[in-house]
């Protein structure tokens, strides 16, 4: 077993892997859920890195699930994206900023912002089947509010917001913590 992350026999340090499980359920999502925003292209996995600049936020190529679930490794480059608010306004954290539909009805952005105030940050979140997200802004005046990832931007692609088109995204969530591990050999 493992104690305060080292292992009681050996010493050795117990694996700081990271799993996300596919988000099939909108109504299970609650305030202060930990998540990957995650598109796919060519069969490769892509988490929404946190906004730095510009007019969108890119991407960091992740493990693909296996049954629904996305494992990384501890030292592993992702960003997790913090669920704030409540149903039918949820806002997005990225750890630095709020994630926010900046477009109205000529450009397609996705930026981030100090707070989450304004309407375009503030989000509606439905899943469909297969686990199929649509994160829309609810700000009405906005009509570029979908939250999607574009596999055609040149390396890397984007998720950005758009009023139609581009690819599906899907949110992985943090799993609940697993029981201790047990080492293959016997404690003494």
């Amino acid at each position: 077993t493992y104690v305060n992350g080292t292992c009681t026999a050996c010493g050795a340090a117990q694996p700081a892997d990271v799993t996300f499980e596919l988000v099939t359920d909108a109504s299970k999502l609650a305030a202060d859920t930990e998540l990957l925003i995650v598109g796919v292209k060519d069969g490769a996995y892509y988490s929404l890195k946190a906004y730095e600049s510009g007019n969108n936020c890119k991407a960091d190529a992740i493990t693909a699930p296996v049954d629904g679930k996305i494992t990384l490794a501890g030292d592993a480059t992702y960003t997790v994206v913090k669920l704030g608010g409540a149903t039918g306004a949820w806002t997005l954290y990225d750890g630095a900023k709020y994630l926010y539909a900046a477009g109205t009805t000529k450009n397609n952005y996705l930026k981030g912002a100090a707070d989450a105030t304004a309407g375009t940050a503030q989000w509606t979140i439905a899943i469909a089947e297969g686990g199929v997200a649509t994160i829309k802004c609810v700000d009405s005046a906005t009509t570029r509010n979908w939250m999607r990832f574009n596999l055609n931007n040149p390396n890397p692609p984007v998720f950005s917001c758009y009023a139609s088109g581009q690819t599906d995204i899907y949110l992985y969530a943090a799993a609940a913590a697993e029981p201790p591990v047990t080492c293959e050999h016997t404690n003494v």
